[in-house]
């Protein structure tokens, strides 16, 4: 039986630690990517706080 992420996430909340790595395996590369682009933007705005004033 293939398990839905709304599966996934009831089995999650419900203390099964399975489910959970089932959905870190599932969108490791999504949220890691995720997390680069917003440390980029926030560099991005920073250095251009930093040369406006």
């Amino acid at each position: 039986m293939k398990n839905t992420d709304a599966a996934l996430i009831y089995r999650t909340l419900n203390g099964d630690d399975n489910a959970f790595a089932e959905l870190v395996k599932k969108y490791q590369k999504q949220v890691k990517s995720c997390l680069r682009n917003c440390k980029r933007a926030r560099g991005l705005s920073s250095r251009s706080s930093i040369s406006r004033k």
